[in-house]
């Protein structure tokens, strides 16, 4: 019993390869332009370059640290009637 428990864990972790950091970077910052522009494509993008949770967790972090931005000089002017499409 021991035995299978031992051969279900080790092949789990050889299909879930774990990747560095590092390289899990590399793969985000290879991104093509035209898969960022809705929450499905860059989805589907880490699903496909990626297995593991844990890395698909980094590729999600490393992608908003690098893509989002703030606008600080702004953020105090706050205008009511200023629509999305304004800005």
């Amino acid at each position: 019993m021991s035995a299978l428990i031992f051969l279900l864990l080790f092949n789990s972790s050889v299909l879930c390869a774990q990747l560095s950091d590092a390289e899990v970077d590399r793969i985000m910052a290879r991104i093509p332009k035209s898969r960022t522009n809705n929450i499905s494509s860059i989805a589907s993008f880490i699903q496909e370059k990626i297995s593991s949770d844990s890395n698909k967790l980094r590729a999600i972090f490393f992608f908003t640290a690098n893509h989002i931005d703030y606008d600080v000089d702004n953020m105090y002017a706050v205008n009511f009637n200023e629509t999305t499409e304004k800005k």
